[in-house]
């Protein structure tokens, strides 16, 4: 199959029936169990000795109470979460099992959980041996994929869990099927080697929404691709979108309406090239909530080194923005003009402006124009903030009048992501945030922010679970969301 240029590399949101095809779709058949085939794959809930993302929610109060602590040293994940992630591979594998390099959690109270999903789940705790532990999937992992489940209570944490490889076996008759998606949810998995292929299904989105699907994984030297197709497998010559760049990162974008409702999307990973893991999450947003241009402007007459730092920082915050409201806002261009005028971005008012001043950005909430001050200046965590005031209509979710921070899990309570800038996604809960603030602030007065937003009409949907913490900031997009552009 011919690599593409122009859109279809780009990754975005084209509606092409045929294409140019050397072969289908071929899933790879890894080792017979009970042999394994070994891959570097990640899950990352504590950072210490280890360079690896911390992938959840650290807990905010570990500086101040663990401080010079060096047999449970920061970060900390937090309290409260409940998080479900799922493992998957093609109809071949049969067997999974995860490498923990350190597990350090509250015994009894604090459990990460993994199995298959819907199934008995093995549950560990406390400092269990480190080591190789598998699952075996009564069909395969297509069908009946793996599902991890960390789970933390109201109050003390330690320095968390590590996964460093995950190892797969197959068996020998290909068991069809798929995984049906969550939206919102990651699915991660492996892919045997070039042309290996694994299918996914989700309800299609009705009314004014529109579907996202965004890919990524490793490593860098590997070239996956996506094709959706409405109520049908896709197949190389057959599809309704499809994202096919040369590398491991793509977007496809469908519009609302753009299949029968109710109706199915049938989603392909397919490895164009290389063996390794990937990562897919399907995203929602309202037609209104799709952002054809945000307008930046500034108010004094700024260098051009400067213009250049507040175009990357606008990129990565839009795209941490991106992130944290689980593709629920979503912004095709970043239009950046060095007007001297916060009133003049292509004639019109600009949405947001950078000043020469010292001091804290500001935003009204839902409305008015984004002050940047110094503070933005290379911060794309106070860019995301400030965005999630105007565009997410949230009020800030800080620390209480008692120095407690409020949620710990919250770009909104902590501008700068809070200890190591860990902290990418938004609070879910109730009135007093729920399951989502610290245990130890009181009530904060005002909604978590996903209820906040749902409210407003700003997102279709509301998590029930602590939400992913991926924020996208370094994903390329092929180009279709948050692309700069200088006037």
């Amino acid at each position: 199959m011919p690599k593409w240029g122009g859109a279809a590399a780009a990754g975005i949101a084209l509606m092409i029936m045929t294409q140019t095809a050397t072969a289908d779709f071929s899933p790879v058949q890894c080792a017979p169990c009970p042999s394994q085939t070994s891959f570097a794959w990640t899950y990352g809930l504590r950072a210490a000795g280890l360079q690896i993302p911390i992938e959840l929610p650290t807990d905010l109060t570990c500086p101040f109470f663990f401080a010079g602590n060096q047999t449970n040293p920061c970060p900390h994940y937090a309290n409260n979460l409940d998080h479900d992630r799922y493992f998957v591979a093609n109809g071949y594998a049969k067997q999974f099992a995860f490498h923990f390099a350190q597990f350090d959690t509250e015994a009894g109270f604090d459990t990460f959980s993994f199995g298959e999903s819907g199934g008995a789940l093995t549950s560990l705790s406390g400092s269990p041996h480190l080591g190789w532990y598998s699952t075996t999937v009564s069909q395969a992992l297509q069908s009946t994929p793996g599902v991890t489940r960390f789970h933390t209570d109201d109050s003390v944490t330690y320095a968390g869990v590590t996964v460093d490889q995950v190892e797969v076996c197959c068996q020998s008759t290909y068991q069809s099927g798929e995984v049906y998606m969550v939206p919102s949810t990651r699915y991660s998995g492996v892919l045997m080697g070039t042309s290996d292929t694994v299918y996914f299904k989700t309800a299609a989105s009705c009314g004014a929404i529109d579907d996202t699907w965004t890919l990524w994984g490793g490593p860098a030297t590997n070239d996956y691709d996506i094709y959706v197709r409405c109520n049908s497998y896709p197949t190389p010559t057959q599809y309704d979108w499809y994202g096919t760049s040369s590398d491991t990162q793509e977007l496809v974008h469908a519009y609302a309406a753009s299949c029968t409702c109710p109706g199915t999307w049938y989603v392909a990973v397919q490895s164009y090239s290389g063996s390794g893991t990937f990562n897919l999450v399907h995203q929602q947003h309202y037609a209104s909530e799709h952002h054809w241009n945000l307008r930046v402007g500034t108010g004094f007459n700024a260098t051009s080194t400067q213009i250049s730092q507040f175009s990357q920082t606008m990129l990565q915050g839009c795209r941490h923005f991106f992130g944290a409201t689980e593709g629920s806002q979503y912004f095709n261009n970043i239009d950046v003009w060095n007007s001297a005028n916060c009133n003049n971005c292509g004639g019109v008012p600009c949405d947001a402006c950078f000043l020469n001043e010292t001091g804290s950005s500001t935003s009204s909430v839902c409305s008015g124009m984004i002050n940047f001050r110094d503070d933005a200046y290379s911060s794309p965590e106070v860019v995301s903030h400030e965005l999630g005031h105007k565009f997410f209509c949230l009020a800030d979710e800080y620390v209480s009048e008692s120095g407690l921070i409020q949620c710990g899990h919250s770009t909104m309570a902590q501008p700068n992501g809070g200890y190591l800038g860990a902290n990418k996604n938004l609070c879910y809960g109730t009135a007093d945030h729920g399951k989502d603030r610290d245990p130890s602030a009181p009530p904060p007065g005002v909604y978590a922010a996903w209820t906040q937003a749902y409210a407003a009409g700003k997102t279709p949907f509301f998590p029930l679970q602590t939400p992913d913490n991926y924020d996208y900031r370094n994903h390329d997009f092929n180009s279709a969301v948050c692309t700069v552009v200088l006037h």
